[in-house]
């Protein structure tokens, strides 16, 4: 007996498409927001967020984010395009 299968006929599997073109993944590096910047910050010190903007140091992308901690001190926190933190 000779089987034949039709290329249209056979679905490969494939992802579904995100509505509006929205990505099924992760934001990458790349894609690091100053609302992503705030909540690693928010993460790894106690106080309060006192501003947040883009910046570039030593030609790295990323985030300044001030902090005014619980003891009164402000911390000035740079998060880089891939969520490493580094504080002045």
């Amino acid at each position: 007996m000779l089987l034949c299968i039709c290329a249209s006929c056979v679905a490969a599997p494939a992802a579904a498409a995100a509505p509006d073109g929205a990505s099924n993944f992760a934001p990458t590096a790349a894609q690091m927001t100053k609302e992503r910047a705030v909540r690693i910050v928010r993460g790894r010190f106690d106080g309060r967020i006192l501003s947040a903007g883009a910046v570039r140091r030593d030609g790295e992308r990323g985030f300044d984010v001030r902090v005014l901690t619980e003891g009164g001190r402000i911390k000035n926190v740079f998060v880089d395009r891939r969520g490493a933190v580094s504080e002045d």
